[in-house]
């Protein structure tokens, strides 16, 4: 969590510095709406350090509040910065996994992630105040905490993420807009912990997440 708060307090910083004051319009744009992730899932499991063949994981959709800071930069281009309110995310056994563990034991636990995004997006388009864009970037999916279920001494590791981008802007007056926008990033966690319904055996997973995130929201122009 600190460093998740360190690095938002940090681009918050250089964004507001980096705004000239009085500016008629100062190319920034800030964006917040409703977002949904879904995931792609898939993992290679160890327990006790043999593999399980046919072993997956279940993770189901989750909403979210996500926001970004934009600024226009050379005419065609938008740099963003986007980040997401932290989320905790519920992983279940599915696949063999699921049959090797006992039906009481439960979900295998649940991460508390964040992200913090950056992406260059090319706007060439600009007609009727519709502005669709697409681009691509980089970013950091913060793990805050891991909560235990059926793998207990649950650990989870955050991981850097490339992230494709796409969406449209539609202006309602000069200064408000609103929009929508789609983020793909393929994230692969690694996962470790032990089980005491398999008698307390060390689990090792590494747990492709590969999330969509779809957003809709409204849009200030500074």
């Amino acid at each position: 969590m600190v460093r998740f708060l360190q690095a938002l307090a940090i681009a918050a910083v250089l964004a507001v510095a980096a705004c000239p004051a009085g500016a008629a319009d100062s190319g920034w744009m800030l964006r917040t709406g409703y977002a949904r992730a879904t995931f792609d899932p898939a993992a290679a499991v160890h327990v006790a350090g043999q593999g399980v063949p046919g072993a997956d994981v279940d993770v189901p959709a989750r909403d979210v509040l996500l926001g970004d800071v934009g600024r226009e930069v050379g005419g065609r281009w938008i740099a963003r910065v986007a980040f997401g309110l932290p989320v905790e995310v519920p992983v279940g056994a599915a696949g063999a996994l699921a049959a090797t563990l006992p039906a009481a034991a439960g979900p295998l636990g649940e991460v508390e992630i964040a992200p913090l995004l950056g992406t260059l997006l090319y706007a060439p388009l600009h007609k009727h105040g519709v502005r669709p864009y697409a681009g691509f970037g980089a970013g950091y999916v913060f793990v805050l905490d891991a909560t235990e279920g059926a793998v207990e001494s649950l650990h989870a590791s955050g991981a850097w993420v490339p992230v494709l981008q796409a969406g449209c802007d539609v202006e309602l007056t000069s200064r408000l807009s609103l929009f929508v926008d789609a983020r793909w990033m393929p994230l692969e966690t690694r996962v470790t912990g032990n089980v005491p319904a398999l008698g307390g055996l060390g689990v090792e997973a590494d747990v492709q997440l590969d999330p969509t995130v779809i957003s809709a929201g409204v849009g200030y122009r500074f």
